[in-house]
């Protein structure tokens, strides 16, 4: 797997702190990765303009199920294996 990463959009919305958390996000390590948590958290710590506001819900929303489908595979898979 290569590491290629696109670059960084030039967005208003896309602060230095949103850019970092998003390259974190792509780390190849899973577990360097930040939990889901701290993603929401972040994200809803924002003031946003209202612009920009209904997207970060939306994304946020997203990020939100992301995370209960994760603790749903992780669950599902720790079934699977064998004792």
């Amino acid at each position: 797997m290569e590491d290629k990463r696109p670059p960084r959009p030039a967005h208003s919305a896309l602060t230095d702190e949103l850019w970092e958390l998003m390259q974190h996000c792509w780390l190849r390590e899973p577990c360097l990765r930040p939990e889901m948590s701290q993603v929401v958290q972040v994200l809803n710590s924002k003031p946003y303009d209202e612009e920009y506001k209904e997207w970060i819900q939306d994304l946020v929303g997203l990020v939100d199920c992301l995370d209960k489908v994760h603790h749903r595979v992780s669950s599902f898979r720790s079934k699977l294996k064998p004792p």
